[in-house]
């Protein structure tokens, strides 16, 4: 049986950051080491046959599991609710004196859903039950694939709604037998989630983005890709469009296409 050295580590490192642009941590918890002996053990010939699959076969499905084990989903509904605030008292706001009747928003990094419903959330509390009337939708997307299953489901702990408005919490989260809510069907209809590797070229998008939120993912990045990512998602906005990143990220790539507006929001400009 292989296992788990700092030699498999390096290599490992080296593919991940080739392949998905993560950079891993040095130091890894016991938690993470468990999951990668556990995975180690499904492949036959151990880490040899599984960096064939990955390197010499490109088997993609292998490598969304890998990315599985390292990739952080731990989150919450409305995490920096600031960033929600601004959205519903500055941009949607902005958006209906445009009379913008479609909505296009994208949640970039979504892990397992959180932000993404916390978004839809806002709009319905802006908007009201007249949301259901525009052409609106969040798309979310997350190089976890564990974390978009948990997404489409809508089932989350109790513990994550401490931040939600008691008046949506009550109506658009059901509690179950097992002590967990579920996400209202209507909600879910509302929110497409796909697969996406944001160091990849992106897809071609149907029309570009109102608003993008993209936080906390490009701590896993090396300078040179935060700044190549952050100038394809300034590319995906539409003339006026919002980018949104987490307020501990290095916030430097996005002043060469986009204005600051506030803090870790930009705007791009009107002009193009």
């Amino acid at each position: 049986m292989d296992y788990v050295n700092e030699i498999i580590l390096e290599r490992l490192r080296t593919l991940l950051k080739a392949r998905l642009g993560i950079i891993i941590s040095p130091s890894l918890s016991p938690r993470v080491l468990r999951k990668l002996q556990d995975y180690l053990e499904q492949w036959p010939g151990g880490w040899s046959g599984l960096f064939i699959e990955i390197d010499e076969k490109r088997n993609d499905l292998a490598l969304k599991h890998l990315a599985d084990i390292f990739v952080i989903t731990h989150t919450y509904f409305f995490r920096e609710h600031t960033h929600f605030d601004f959205l519903k008292n500055v941009i949607l706001p902005d958006l209906q004196d445009s009379r913008q009747t479609e909505l296009r928003i994208w949640s970039a990094a979504s892990s397992s859903g959180e932000e993404a419903y916390s978004i839809l959330l806002s709009m319905i509390d802006f908007y009201g039950d007249e949301y259901f009337q525009l052409d609106a939708g969040v798309l979310a997307t997350d190089i976890s694939r564990q974390a978009l299953e948990k997404g489409v489901t809508g089932v989350y702990s109790a513990d994550s709604l401490k931040n939600v408005p008691k008046q949506l919490a009550e109506r658009w989260f059901n509690p179950d037998e097992e002590g967990t809510v579920i996400i209202d069907e209507r909600l879910r209809n509302e929110v497409t989630y796909r697969w996406l590797n944001l160091v990849d070229p992106f897809p071609p998008f149907r029309r570009p983005f109102h608003v993008i939120f993209c936080r906390n993912v490009m701590l896993y990045f090396e300078e040179e890709m935060r700044s190549a990512v952050i100038e394809k998602l300034s590319r995906s906005l539409a003339s006026g469009g919002w980018l949104i990143i987490g307020q501990a990220e290095d916030s430097r790539p996005a002043r060469n296409w986009l204005q600051p507006v506030s803090g870790s929001i930009y705007r791009k400009s009107t002009l193009g």
